[in-house]
Protein backbone atom coordinates (compact mmCIF):
# COMPACT_ATOMS: atom_id res chain seq x y z
CA UNK A 1 0.00 0.00 0.00
CA UNK A 2 2.78 2.44 1.00
CA UNK A 3 4.81 1.51 -2.06
CA UNK A 4 1.79 2.19 -4.24
CA UNK A 5 1.27 5.66 -2.72
CA UNK A 6 4.94 6.58 -3.20
CA UNK A 7 4.78 5.44 -6.79
CA UNK A 8 1.65 7.51 -7.40
CA UNK A 9 3.31 10.61 -5.90
CA UNK A 10 6.33 10.21 -8.17
CA UNK A 11 4.06 9.88 -11.19
CA UNK A 12 2.24 13.09 -10.23
CA UNK A 13 5.57 14.94 -9.86
CA UNK A 14 6.72 13.69 -13.26
CA UNK A 15 3.52 14.90 -14.88
CA UNK A 16 3.86 18.30 -13.16
CA UNK A 17 7.26 18.79 -14.85
CA UNK A 18 5.59 18.53 -18.25
CA UNK A 19 2.87 21.06 -17.46
CA UNK A 20 3.86 24.59 -18.62
CA UNK A 21 3.81 27.29 -15.96
CA UNK A 22 1.28 30.05 -16.50
CA UNK A 23 2.61 33.51 -17.38
CA UNK A 24 1.30 34.81 -14.09
CA UNK A 25 3.08 32.10 -12.10
CA UNK A 26 6.32 32.60 -14.05
CA UNK A 27 6.20 36.33 -13.33
CA UNK A 28 5.58 35.75 -9.62
CA UNK A 29 8.30 33.11 -9.26
CA UNK A 30 10.80 35.33 -11.10
CA UNK A 31 9.96 38.23 -8.78
CA UNK A 32 10.57 36.06 -5.72
CA UNK A 33 13.82 34.65 -7.13
CA UNK A 34 15.07 38.16 -7.94
CA UNK A 35 14.58 39.20 -4.32
CA UNK A 36 16.39 36.04 -3.17
CA UNK A 37 19.39 36.82 -5.40
CA UNK A 38 19.53 40.59 -4.86
CA UNK A 39 22.46 40.34 -2.44
CA UNK A 40 24.68 39.06 -5.23
CA UNK A 41 26.21 42.46 -6.00
CA UNK A 42 29.72 41.92 -7.29
CA UNK A 43 28.61 42.37 -10.91
CA UNK A 44 26.72 45.61 -10.32
CA UNK A 45 23.06 46.57 -10.85
CA UNK A 46 20.82 44.01 -12.59
CA UNK A 47 23.71 41.61 -13.20
CA UNK A 48 24.90 38.39 -11.56
CA UNK A 49 28.33 36.80 -11.85
CA UNK A 50 28.74 33.17 -12.83
CA UNK A 51 30.94 32.62 -9.77
CA UNK A 52 28.04 33.79 -7.58
CA UNK A 53 25.56 31.46 -9.25
CA UNK A 54 27.89 28.50 -8.74
CA UNK A 55 27.45 29.05 -4.99
CA UNK A 56 23.74 28.22 -5.28
CA UNK A 57 24.61 24.57 -5.85
CA UNK A 58 26.87 24.39 -2.82
CA UNK A 59 24.42 25.15 -0.05
CA UNK A 60 25.47 22.24 2.11
CA UNK A 61 29.11 23.33 2.03
CA UNK A 62 28.48 27.05 2.46
CA UNK A 63 25.66 26.91 4.99
CA UNK A 64 26.46 23.58 6.67
CA UNK A 65 22.96 22.42 5.72
CA UNK A 66 20.52 22.24 2.84
CA UNK A 67 16.92 21.16 2.35
CA UNK A 68 17.70 18.45 -0.19
CA UNK A 69 15.60 20.16 -2.85
CA UNK A 70 18.42 21.55 -4.99
CA UNK A 71 21.60 19.78 -6.07
CA UNK A 72 24.90 20.97 -7.51
CA UNK A 73 24.15 19.11 -10.75
CA UNK A 74 20.76 20.80 -11.11
CA UNK A 75 22.46 24.13 -10.56
CA UNK A 76 25.15 23.37 -13.14
CA UNK A 77 22.46 22.49 -15.69
CA UNK A 78 20.86 25.94 -15.25
CA UNK A 79 24.21 27.75 -15.49
CA UNK A 80 25.02 25.90 -18.72
CA UNK A 81 21.84 27.30 -20.27
CA UNK A 82 22.78 30.93 -19.58
CA UNK A 83 24.82 33.31 -21.72
CA UNK A 84 27.56 35.24 -19.90
CA UNK A 85 29.50 38.27 -21.12
CA UNK A 86 33.27 38.63 -21.24
CA UNK A 87 33.32 39.48 -17.53
CA UNK A 88 31.35 36.37 -16.62
CA UNK A 89 28.13 38.29 -15.91
CA UNK A 90 24.53 37.65 -16.89
CA UNK A 91 21.37 39.76 -16.72
CA UNK A 92 19.45 38.95 -13.54
CA UNK A 93 16.12 38.76 -15.39
CA UNK A 94 17.48 35.99 -17.63
CA UNK A 95 18.93 34.25 -14.58
CA UNK A 96 15.62 34.29 -12.70
CA UNK A 97 13.71 33.04 -15.74
CA UNK A 98 16.09 30.12 -16.17
CA UNK A 99 15.89 29.13 -12.51
CA UNK A 100 12.13 29.63 -12.49
CA UNK A 101 11.63 26.64 -14.81
CA UNK A 102 14.16 24.41 -13.04
CA UNK A 103 13.49 24.77 -9.32
CA UNK A 104 10.73 22.61 -7.77
CA UNK A 105 7.23 23.18 -9.13
CA UNK A 106 5.43 22.61 -5.83
CA UNK A 107 5.17 25.59 -3.51
CA UNK A 108 6.74 23.80 -0.55
CA UNK A 109 9.84 22.76 -2.49
CA UNK A 110 10.06 26.15 -4.23
CA UNK A 111 9.93 28.02 -0.91
CA UNK A 112 12.69 25.85 0.56
CA UNK A 113 14.97 26.45 -2.42
CA UNK A 114 14.29 30.20 -2.33
CA UNK A 115 15.13 30.24 1.39
CA UNK A 116 18.41 28.48 0.66
CA UNK A 117 19.23 30.84 -2.23
CA UNK A 118 18.52 33.85 0.01
CA UNK A 119 20.88 32.60 2.73
CA UNK A 120 23.64 31.95 0.19
CA UNK A 121 23.32 35.38 -1.47
CA UNK A 122 23.33 37.11 1.94
CA UNK A 123 26.47 35.18 2.91
CA UNK A 124 28.09 36.21 -0.39
CA UNK A 125 27.19 39.86 0.26
CA UNK A 126 28.79 39.81 3.72
CA UNK A 127 31.97 38.28 2.31
CA UNK A 128 32.13 40.83 -0.50
CA UNK A 129 31.59 43.77 1.86
CA UNK A 130 34.35 42.45 4.10
CA UNK A 131 36.67 42.23 1.09
CA UNK A 132 35.96 45.87 0.18
CA UNK A 133 36.54 47.01 3.75
CA UNK A 134 39.84 45.13 3.98
CA UNK A 135 41.03 46.78 0.77
CA UNK A 136 40.24 50.28 2.07
CA UNK A 137 41.84 49.53 5.43
CA UNK A 138 44.99 48.41 3.61
CA UNK A 139 45.12 51.73 1.71
CA UNK A 140 44.64 53.71 4.91
CA UNK A 141 47.24 51.78 6.93
CA UNK A 142 49.87 51.04 4.28
CA UNK A 143 49.67 54.09 2.01
CA UNK A 144 48.16 57.05 3.86
CA UNK A 145 49.79 56.37 7.22
CA UNK A 146 53.19 56.29 5.54
CA UNK A 147 52.57 59.74 4.05
CA UNK A 148 51.46 61.34 7.30
CA UNK A 149 54.13 62.52 9.72
CA UNK A 150 51.96 61.71 12.73
CA UNK A 151 52.29 57.97 12.21
CA UNK A 152 51.10 57.27 15.74
CA UNK A 153 48.04 59.49 15.42
CA UNK A 154 44.55 58.03 15.41
CA UNK A 155 43.57 60.11 12.37
CA UNK A 156 45.10 61.11 9.02
CA UNK A 157 45.36 64.78 8.07
CA UNK A 158 42.81 65.44 5.31
CA UNK A 159 45.42 67.31 3.27
CA UNK A 160 47.34 64.05 2.81
CA UNK A 161 44.32 62.59 1.01
CA UNK A 162 43.99 65.79 -1.03
CA UNK A 163 47.61 65.52 -2.11
CA UNK A 164 47.16 61.91 -3.21
CA UNK A 165 44.24 62.95 -5.41
CA UNK A 166 46.25 65.89 -6.75
CA UNK A 167 49.06 63.51 -7.66
CA UNK A 168 46.63 61.17 -9.44
CA UNK A 169 45.41 64.06 -11.59
CA UNK A 170 48.81 65.58 -12.30
CA UNK A 171 50.33 62.18 -13.15
CA UNK A 172 47.31 61.41 -15.33
CA UNK A 173 46.59 58.27 -13.32
CA UNK A 174 42.97 59.36 -13.47
CA UNK A 175 40.97 61.90 -15.47
CA UNK A 176 39.13 64.97 -14.23
CA UNK A 177 35.80 63.35 -15.10
CA UNK A 178 36.65 60.26 -13.09
CA UNK A 179 37.63 62.39 -10.12
CA UNK A 180 34.45 64.46 -10.26
CA UNK A 181 32.20 61.42 -10.60
CA UNK A 182 33.68 59.06 -8.03
CA UNK A 183 36.41 60.59 -5.87
CA UNK A 184 35.09 64.06 -5.11
CA UNK A 185 31.90 62.70 -3.48
CA UNK A 186 34.16 60.54 -1.31
CA UNK A 187 36.39 63.45 -0.26
CA UNK A 188 33.46 65.79 0.32
CA UNK A 189 31.95 63.43 2.88
CA UNK A 190 35.15 63.08 4.91
CA UNK A 191 35.91 65.28 7.92
CA UNK A 192 37.64 68.50 6.95
CA UNK A 193 40.44 67.96 9.47
CA UNK A 194 41.47 64.54 10.77
CA UNK A 195 40.09 61.43 9.05
CA UNK A 196 39.82 58.26 11.12
CA UNK A 197 40.22 54.82 9.56
CA UNK A 198 36.59 53.84 10.17
CA UNK A 199 35.33 57.02 8.52
CA UNK A 200 37.63 56.55 5.53
CA UNK A 201 36.48 52.94 5.09
CA UNK A 202 32.77 53.51 5.70
CA UNK A 203 32.46 56.50 3.37
CA UNK A 204 34.59 54.90 0.66
CA UNK A 205 32.61 51.67 0.80
CA UNK A 206 29.37 53.61 0.54
CA UNK A 207 30.36 56.08 -2.19
CA UNK A 208 32.56 54.02 -4.53
CA UNK A 209 30.85 51.83 -7.16
CA UNK A 210 29.21 48.66 -5.92
CA UNK A 211 30.50 46.33 -8.63
CA UNK A 212 33.81 44.64 -7.90
CA UNK A 213 35.52 45.54 -11.19
CA UNK A 214 35.02 49.30 -10.78
CA UNK A 215 35.65 49.31 -7.04
CA UNK A 216 39.02 47.59 -7.24
CA UNK A 217 39.99 49.69 -10.26
CA UNK A 218 39.43 52.90 -8.28
CA UNK A 219 41.13 51.48 -5.21
CA UNK A 220 44.16 50.70 -7.37
CA UNK A 221 44.16 54.29 -8.69
CA UNK A 222 44.31 55.57 -5.12
CA UNK A 223 47.12 53.16 -4.20
CA UNK A 224 49.15 53.97 -7.31
CA UNK A 225 48.88 57.72 -6.73
CA UNK A 226 49.97 57.35 -3.10
CA UNK A 227 53.00 55.30 -4.13
CA UNK A 228 53.93 57.83 -6.83
CA UNK A 229 53.66 60.63 -4.30
CA UNK A 230 55.99 58.90 -1.89
CA UNK A 231 58.71 57.65 -4.22
CA UNK A 232 61.65 59.52 -5.71
CA UNK A 233 61.71 62.00 -2.84
CA UNK A 234 58.73 63.98 -4.14
CA UNK A 235 56.98 63.66 -0.78
CA UNK A 236 58.18 63.10 2.76
CA UNK A 237 56.30 62.30 5.95
CA UNK A 238 54.27 65.35 6.91
CA UNK A 239 55.23 67.47 3.90
CA UNK A 240 52.34 68.35 1.62
CA UNK A 241 52.97 69.04 -2.02
CA UNK A 242 51.75 72.14 -3.81
CA UNK A 243 50.55 72.15 -7.40
CA UNK A 244 54.02 73.18 -8.61
CA UNK A 245 55.55 70.20 -6.73
CA UNK A 246 57.13 72.34 -4.01
CA UNK A 247 56.75 71.11 -0.45
CA UNK A 248 55.24 72.78 2.58
CA UNK A 249 55.00 71.67 6.18
CA UNK A 250 52.13 69.56 7.49
CA UNK A 251 50.06 72.54 8.54
CA UNK A 252 50.98 75.27 6.05
CA UNK A 253 48.54 77.82 4.60
CA UNK A 254 45.37 76.22 3.31
CA UNK A 255 43.85 76.65 -0.13
CA UNK A 256 40.51 78.37 -0.38
CA UNK A 257 37.78 75.72 -0.43
CA UNK A 258 40.23 72.84 0.06
CA UNK A 259 41.54 71.04 3.10
CA UNK A 260 45.04 70.62 1.70
CA UNK A 261 48.06 72.72 2.63
CA UNK A 262 48.98 74.65 -0.48
CA UNK A 263 49.95 78.23 -1.27
CA UNK A 264 48.50 78.17 -4.80
CA UNK A 265 45.29 80.02 -5.61
CA UNK A 266 44.03 77.21 -7.80
CA UNK A 267 44.42 73.47 -7.44
CA UNK A 268 43.47 70.53 -9.60
CA UNK A 269 41.05 69.34 -6.93
CA UNK A 270 39.88 72.71 -5.58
Amino acid sequence: MLRSLVGSEMCIRDRMKDVPLSEELVSERCRILKVALERFQEAGPNLVKKTELIMLGRGKTLLNFNYGKWTEQQNTNVINELMFDADGCCDIEAVCLAYCHRVPRDKYGFDLVVSEFTSISQRSYRMYQNLREQKLKHIYRKQLKRLDSSVTAVVIDHCVIDDVMNEALQSMIMTEDLFETHFRPWLNQLSSEGVAEKEFVDVGNRVLPLDAKSFFHFATIFQTAAKELEKDGKYSHGQHMTTDHTLTGPRGPKRGGCAGSCSQDKCAIA
